[in-house]
């Protein structure tokens, strides 16, 4: 099944689908709405999202990720490169 907002495939059993389709549209929405402050402070570093809100920036991805795993537990997060164009995945 495809998303109808990106287009992105999703292989998951239809109960999970509508639960992670709003999981990754909410990290990515974040991501998008401070893109221009992170990339004026941050280009480069990593950035942890949970939930709706930016938790901190990170010189490596594992430091990132390794944080989120400490403070949140097993939980959907996210741990994005700040990149000055972003790569397309079809």
């Amino acid at each position: 099944m495809k998303c109808v907002r990106c287009g992105s495939v999703l292989w998951l059993p239809i109960r999970d689908m509508l639960f992670a389709h709003s999981i990754v549209h909410s990290k990515r929405e974040t991501y998008e709405r401070h893109k221009d402050a992170l990339h004026s402070i941050a280009a480069g570093r990593f950035v942890l999202i949970k939930d709706r809100h930016v938790v901190g920036l990170y010189d490596a991805v594992m430091e990132g990720y390794e944080f989120g795993l400490k403070r949140f537990g097993y939980v959907p997060m996210s741990v994005h490169q700040i990149l000055a164009e972003e790569p397309f995945y079809p």
